[in-house]
């Protein structure tokens, strides 16, 4: 458990009046930060961050929802079971599959590069360049380390 967990839990126990204050303290300042999320998203461009955050705080509530709504439920049938968990299927890929999916891709990365800028086309093929030279120079040096155990045990 962590340090913070075991400390409110031991406050509660043990003085019930300074735990009751820190509650308050905490809902009060959970209230300022929800209020000045709020007021950052009302701005004509909120930032991105504060987007993000707020994405997050729902994705977080939707679940905590979901539990507790799953809970009720298995509290009314009377019954005590696990959460029933999403199984994925597994799709077996065909050769069909994989090059209508290539294709596709290339087809995207082409009226990508339609939109692109010269400037961005130079600097792509900048680096294409010299990730290949980079690949081209490790399987240079792999052949000719290769070679040359393969004449040590020749001879």
């Amino acid at each position: 458990m962590n340090r913070s967990t075991t400390f409110r839990n031991k406050l509660k126990e043990d003085d019930p009046d300074r735990y009751k204050a820190y509650l308050d303290k905490q809902k009060l300042r959970m209230k300022e930060r929800r209020e000045k999320q709020k007021k950052e998203l009302q701005k004509k461009n909120p930032s991105e961050a504060a987007k993000l955050q707020k994405q997050h705080e729902l994705l977080l509530q939707r679940e905590r929802q979901q539990k507790w709504l799953d809970k009720k439920k298995m509290e009314a049938n009377g019954s005590i079971k696990t959460p029933p968990r999403s199984v994925k299927k597994s799709v077996v890929a065909t050769r069909h599959s994989i090059e209508s999916k290539r294709s596709s891709n290339r087809e995207m990365k082409r009226k990508e590069r339609l939109v692109q800028s010269y400037q961005k086309k130079m600097w792509i093929r900048k680096r294409d360049r010299e990730r290949k030279g980079l690949k081209r120079e490790a399987l240079k040096r792999e052949r000719e380390s290769f070679s040359h155990t393969a004449c040590k045990f020749s001879h």
